[in-house]
């Protein structure tokens, strides 16, 4: 009788009502998975390099570049990508206690994150409720708590897994790198062209019309200046420019820490180049992503450096000049011309500054109404606000959190991230880690840099990324505290890992 009730209603809607009626299957198929029997070994051969391909896929790949069908969202790259990863993560989940628990390991290095997580997820959850109660936006809703779950639950604790292998996480490290290398070429032959080098080379079958995409391939350029601003493979030159500031404090890593000569010179090469991008995309969150990530690796090798070496003067040297420097870092920012425009902006970002004051405005006002949020995916459409080409629009991430989720679900979203933070300077002072451990240091960076950028840059586009850099971070802090030198950890440590080999024999 159900399937002759969804026959009826398929054939009666679709193809412009698809989604909903895949509800039941997608539910049946989790209860198929759920009830598969354990396994010796979980088939997860393939998570590794479907990750590492999704994780490439995310800024190589322009997502608008799409096949378009009636009733179905777009079928980019990355869904092409994460269906059979999720759904083998699920699997693997199902049928193997020993992944279950090596996974709750690794992830618990960072605790309580992964709580705080999955307490975010229960409140994404319940968020829900605004949009049913109303009527208005369910789909919406639900499209982007199956997105948070696939491109942020899934792929930190997968990140967190798979990191535990020696050598991935740093085969994760130079691709993004070398993705960045690529988009840097990309971005100057754009900046040649005044636009995107594929715009009006695209098949067909990836053309999709739609008026959001064609205002992309267009370009964009400040109103003031009238200078196109690169965005490469990203909707916008603010999501690009994001995207080298994160990349930084890794190809800084390589440049002070490299093994290998060639590949130091590469990296202290590459610094310039990718400044001078983030300078095309006419983007202060860039320059201030790329500066902090200087700023801040210099102090922590400072220190690690003092701690190592105690006869050498140059750890000494740069942490306690490091407040003077850091101070007339600052100063300069406003006493000096062209790095105050890079950094604050001059008159031609005058409507940006003041278009994101008007947005807090009209936000605090909202959020005074509502302090629990108004429910994922509708941030946005709640503050209602709308810039001068008569598209809606919102800048800061911190808003848009508040909004969706109130008081109480910003402090778990950006709580879990600073936490994490500081879990990881923790980690990177009191093991002192080397090897590939020590990217303990450029992770920590990254996820405080992201917070900062999140303050005035709203688009997700890269959250996935950070995601899979949580669960990263996670892996090493417990590899990382697996060699620590102190008996005491290596005891609790080993013991751990002994009670893990058992549980293997046994399963």
């Amino acid at each position: 009788m159900a399937g002759l009730v969804l026959g009826y209603h398929f054939a009666l809607l679709a193809p412009h009502a698809v989604v909903p009626l895949l509800v039941p299957v997608a539910v049946l198929a989790g209860l198929v998975i759920w009830a598969l029997p354990n396994m010796r070994s979980a088939p997860e051969k393939p998570l590794s390099s479907l990750l590492l391909a999704f994780l490439v896929a995310l800024p190589l790949w322009p997502n608008y570049l799409a096949i378009a069908l009636p009733g179905l969202p777009w079928i980019t790259v990355l869904r092409i990508i994460s269906g059979p990863m999720i759904l083998l993560l699920l699997i693997c989940l199902s049928v193997s206690p020993v992944f279950r628990q090596r996974m709750a390991e690794s992830a618990a290095a960072i605790a309580p994150v992964p709580k705080l997580l999955m307490v975010l997820v229960l409140l994404q959850t319940a968020s829900l409720a605004p949009a049913i109660l109303t009527g208005g936006g369910v789909g919406e809703s639900i499209e982007a708590l199956v997105l948070a779950q696939m491109n942020w639950t899934a792929i930190f604790f997968l990140s967190a897994y798979i990191s535990l292998r020696p050598g991935w996480p740093l085969h994760v490290v130079y691709a993004l790198i070398a993705v960045a290398a690529l988009l840097c070429l990309v971005g100057i032959q754009e900046a040649r062209l005044g636009a995107v080098p594929w715009a009006g080379h695209i098949p067909a079958f990836l053309k999709i019309e739609d008026p959001l995409v064609q205002r992309v391939l267009g370009g964009s350029a400040r109103a003031a200046t009238g200078i196109h601003r690169v965005q490469a493979t990203y909707t916008t030159s603010l999501g690009f420019a994001e995207f080298l500031a994160l990349v930084t404090p890794f190809i800084l890593h390589i440049a002070v820490r490299g093994k290998r000569f060639w590949a130091r010179l590469a990296a202290i090469a590459f610094l310039p180049l990718l400044f001078w991008v983030i300078m095309l995309t006419d983007s202060r969150l860039g320059v201030v992503g790329y500066l902090l990530s200087c700023l801040f690796y210099l102090f922590i090798h400072g220190m690690l450096k003092w701690r190592s070496d105690k006869r050498s003067l140059i750890g000494p040297a740069i942490v306690l000049s490091y407040p003077a420097l850091f101070a007339g870092f600052l100063i300069s920012t406003f006493f000096v011309p062209r790095l105050s425009r890079m950094v604050w902006g001059g008159g031609a970002a005058s409507y940006s500054t003041q278009a994101r004051i008007d947005q807090w405005d009209r936000g605090l006002d909202l959020l005074a109404a509502n302090p629990l949020g108004y429910g994922i995916g509708r941030g946005g459409i709640t503050l209602g606000y709308v810039n001068q080409a008569g598209q809606g629009t919102i800048d800061s991430y911190f808003l848009l959190i508040l909004l969706e989720y109130g008081v109480i679900g910003f402090a778990l979203f950006f709580g879990l991230f600073a936490l994490a933070v500081w879990k990881g300077a923790k980690a990177i002072f009191d093991y002192r880690p080397g090897g590939e451990e020590s990217l303990l240091v450029p992770l920590t960076i990254i996820l405080a840099n992201w917070i900062v950028i999140k303050s005035i840059f709203a688009q997700p586009d890269n959250n996935p990324i950070i995601f899979a850099i949580l669960g990263m971070m996670s892996a090493l802090i417990w590899r990382a505290g697996l060699n620590a030198p102190s008996p005491a950890r290596l005891a609790g440590s080993r013991g751990r890992l002994s009670n893990l080999t058992v549980q293997r024999q046994i399963a």
